[in-house]
């Protein structure tokens, strides 16, 4: 537990330097600091002088006419109600500093009414430490195993180059932080927060433009003052101070000669260094142009659109993703995610080629002519028939209690027309046997006839 000391103290330290409180003078005059001690007679209260130097100044309470203090535990939650866990985590050692200012004001202030919130945001990294600790890497937000952190070795190492870039910005090294920009942009120009970057170097380049034309022109106005001044010194003090300006101007050539045969594309800013300076405006006369050309919104989209395409592989949704995949690949074709994304897509598309569609086992359905079976000539119902009630009758109720449904009559069969529609008719099957029988008479009464007459001729 008192390794979280450290980085509490430090926090504290931090969050006094905003003094938050004041005193009021009879005169009109507003002291503004940290109030350290108190007696009946007087207070004394710490002020900032310049930088981080601090002064005391013992105040009488006869010449205080108000004064305003803020509770301890208030000022070290400033501190502290801004920490959360970042997008991505990979060591242990990056929650020390967190955590031990989180643990830190709960055992300070223990009563402080901000605990329970402070005691939720310190569970938050004791549970990302349990994460780490296992084994796994938190990457954007997700919780990879080890072998999967490696798979997404490229956005990890890019992502932490952005990280070291953005700590350098908050130290004032924008020097430095526009040098890990060029090594980011270099080793992983398809990386998800290229964008990011990009953008966070134009924000740097438009803040160092001006700042180093101001510096240049401070320097040439003390060359100017320094080469006036020096034809007034005599000898040998003169030449003394032309040796050691010279001195110093090597110096600073040399450090800008080898910070270039690095390959470093933003050499150190010497304030005191007219080869600095010229070359760094150099560069940033150059650096704001083609950054301003970079597609930046449209990769930022092509990140969007990526993130649609993962959600949709893994809802299964292989023409969703399908779509998402092919806006992605157009807006930024070097946008490297797209490698892993379609590799997961080809797989899903494989699967769903290699499973076959279900079976369903569905009941036999009884086709119309089976469900509208003519009633046979008879009046009495068939075996197994359900007669229809009549109009006028009462319902009949079926076994479970419910109605029995009423199956409708079949259509009448379509018309036939022609010789064939009548004979199968009742009516044409009637005339069919008349004529037979009429024939069949007629025959039979020709032949008695004949025979009668034979008869007669002999």
């Amino acid at each position: 537990m008192r390794k979280f000391w450290l980085p509490f103290a430090v926090v504290i330290m931090t969050a006094f330097l905003g003094f938050a409180d004041s005193v009021t003078l009879k005169t009109g005059e507003t002291v503004e600091g940290t109030i350290t001690g108190e007696t009946e007679k007087d207070v004394t209260i710490s002020v900032r002088v310049s930088g981080g130097v601090t002064d005391e100044r013992t105040i009488s309470k006869n010449d205080i006419s108000s004064m305003s203090k803020t509770p301890p535990d208030e000022i070290a939650y400033q501190a502290v109600k801004d920490l959360r866990p970042a997008e991505n985590a990979f060591t242990l050692s990056a929650f020390d500093g967190e955590i031990g200012a989180l643990q830190g004001f709960v055992d300070t202030y223990p009563g402080s009414s901000h605990v329970a919130e402070v005691k939720k945001n310190l569970a938050e990294f004791e549970d990302e430490r349990a994460h780490l600790e296992g084994g796994q890497y938190k990457v954007f937000g997700k919780w990879l195993s080890k072998d999967d952190a490696m798979k997404q070795r490229y956005q990890i190492a890019s992502q932490e180059l952005f990280e070291s870039m953005e700590a350098q910005v908050k130290g004032r090294d924008l020097i430095g932080a526009l040098n890990t920009f060029t090594e980011l942009e270099k080793s992983y120009p398809g990386a998800r927060v290229y964008p990011d970057a990009v953008d966070r170097a134009k924000q740097i380049v438009a803040a160092l433009h001006p700042d180093i034309d101001r510096r240049l022109e401070v320097w040439q106005h003390d060359e100017e003052e320094r080469l006036t001044n020096l034809e007034l010194v005599a000898e040998p003090e003169k030449s003394q101070l032309i040796a050691a300006a010279k001195a110093e101007a090597k110096r600073y050539d040399t450090l800008c000669q080898n910070a270039q045969k690095s390959g470093l594309k933003w050499i150190p800013l010497l304030p005191r260094s007219e080869k600095s300076l010229t070359a760094l405006q150099t560069t940033v006369e150059n650096e704001e142009p083609r950054l301003d050309a970079i597609p930046v919104e449209q990769m930022h989209e092509s990140v969007q659109a990526l993130d649609r395409g993962r959600e949709a592989i893994e809802e299964q949704d292989a023409l969703g993703a399908d779509s998402a995949l092919k806006e992605a690949a157009n807006l930024w074709p070097a946008n490297h995610g797209l490698t892993d994304a379609t590799l997961l897509l080809n797989r899903l598309k494989a699967e769903e080629k290699a499973t076959p569609p279900p079976v369903q086992l569905l009941r036999p359905v009884a086709t119309p002519a089976q469900v509208a079976r003519p009633m046979p000539m008879s009046n009495a119902p068939s075996p197994g028939a359900i007669a229809a009630p009549s109009p006028g009758s009462a319902k009949a109720a079926s076994p479970v209690g419910t109605p029995l449904p009423v199956i409708p009559a079949p259509p009448p069969p379509p018309a036939e027309s022609g010789v064939m529609s009548f004979l199968m008719s009742p009516s044409g099957m009637l005339v069919v046997v008349g004529v037979g029988v009429l024939g069949a008479g007629g025959a039979l009464l020709a032949a008695r006839a004949k025979k009668q007459k034979e008869a007669s001729a002999e």
